[in-house]
């Protein structure tokens, strides 16, 4: 077992629209659970997620999701 441990950290931003839709982002584990998600509907809103696990662990990202997507979302996706 490793006692390292690595960071994921997703930070979106919404795109400078009135209208429906989400800039969402979410972080599986490598079962396939959920570990956590976030979504952002309103103009300019800017949030973001975390998850930490041990080097050997894999994890997965999903942009999107069960939401109306809207177009020029912004990610950032930081590994440490």
């Amino acid at each position: 077992m490793s006692f390292l441990t690595k960071r994921l950290r997703i930070a979106l931003r919404h795109p400078d629209i009135d209208g429906g839709g989400y800039t969402v982002a979410s972080i599986y584990d490598a079962n396939g659970a959920l570990k956590k998600e976030v979504s952002a509907g309103n103009r300019s809103q800017v949030e973001a997620i975390e998850c930490t696990s041990p080097t050997d662990a894999q994890l997965f990202i999903s942009i999107g999701g069960n939401y109306t997507i809207v177009p020029n979302g912004v990610y950032r996706i930081l590994i440490q």
